[in-house]
């Protein structure tokens, strides 16, 4: 029994290793970005497309505001998940080819900046630099959106 969880146990870690390998080379999501500041709350408007051959679960863009002087000054992460990241709420995921766009309230009317910072796909493949380590909070949302739906069958 001890051999079975032992074993059980390093597939789960050699899983969990094999998704925290982050994809490099060329963004799989572009991103362009307008202000409107014509609402009463100015907003980043982000509009992306899927450029991957995946569907996209989830992203993570970093708005970057940056003083007089050019160095940043504040920088407002805003994460996405879909259902696509094992929810039951929300939308499908971002298929390849997809356009779709999204918008953030800004907090000032101060221009900014967007980043991609990571896009998980429903594969559990990931890219991007991952500065603001949303990709541990959608790996665990995920894993926690598994279990749920284990349970659920456990009680049927």
């Amino acid at each position: 029994m001890r051999q079975i969880v032992l074993g059980l146990a390093l597939i789960a870690a050699l899983g969990i290793l094999a998704v925290a390998a982050p994809q490099t080379g060329a963004a799989p999501l572009n991103v362009a970005m307008r202000v409107d500041t014509t609402a009463a709350d100015p907003a980043a408007v982000l509009e992306f497309e899927n450029l991957s051959g995946k569907p996209v679960a989830a992203y993570a863009v970093r708005l970057i505001r940056r003083g007089e002087d050019g160095k940043v000054a504040s920088i407002t992460t805003h994460a996405v998940s879909t259902r696509g990241l094992g929810m039951s709420l929300g939308r499908q995921s971002f298929q390849p080819g997809e356009k779709w766009t999204d918008a953030v309230k800004l907090p000032e009317r101060q221009p900014v900046e967007a980043q991609l910072d990571l896009v998980l796909f429903e594969d559990g493949t990931h890219w991007g630099p991952n500065k603001a380590k949303q990709l541990e909070r959608f790996q665990g949302m995920r894993e926690g959106a598994h279990f749920e739906r284990e349970a659920a069958k456990r009680q049927r």
